[in-house]
Parts: structure tokens; C-alpha cells; sequence
């Protein structure tokens, strides 16, 4: 289960790991989901190249509109909002 704005698991899960959640950005042209992506991530030596793919961004609070919204705090003005993915 990823849940996001959180860096720990529930009593009685187990962390797999923590990072960032990230999306595609708002203006391209092609379906996007929210992704956790860990911070410490593992990659294949040799696969760098730009292969026109979809590129991840993080995903940041905005708290213009806090006065209506009610969620700032707890999230941080322009801040990363974080992720964990736990299992049990």
C-alpha cells in the first residue's frame, strides 16, 4: 500500500521504502498516475539515455489557497510532499 504525506507505515506493517511522490507533469499530452519513488533509488548502468519517455516531477504542496483548503499546515508551501510504501 503507498500512502502518501507520510514517511512510516501503520503498527503492524512492514516498510518496503520511502521517497517522493512524483507525477508526470500537468502539461504533457498523456495520461499520468502519482507514483512513490524511493529515495534512494537503484538504476541500470547504461540506460540514462533520453528515450522520450514519460519524466517524473515532484510532486509539491501549494498553499496559496490554504485559507479555503484547510491543508496547510500540516503539508509546507512549495515543499515535497513525501510517500512510504509499506506491506503486510
Amino acid at each position: 500500500m503507498m500512502i502518501p504525506a507520510k514517511r512510516t507505515c501503520p503498527t503492524g506493517w512492514t516498510e518496503e521504502y520511502e521517497g517522493y511522490l512524483m507525477t508526470a507533469h500537468f502539461g504533457h499530452a498523456h495520461p499520468a498516475t502519482y507514483e512513490c519513488v524511493d529515495a534512494n533509488p537503484q538504476y541500470i548502468r547504461g540506460l540514462e539515455a533520453d528515450n522520450r519517455g514519460a519524466l517524473f516531477y515532484f510532486v509539491k504542496a501549494d498553499c496559496s489557497n490554504c485559507g479555503t483548503t484547510g491543508h496547510c499546515p500540516p503539508y509546507d508551501d512549495k515543499k515535497e510532499i513525501t510517500c512510504v510504501v509499506c506491506t503486510k
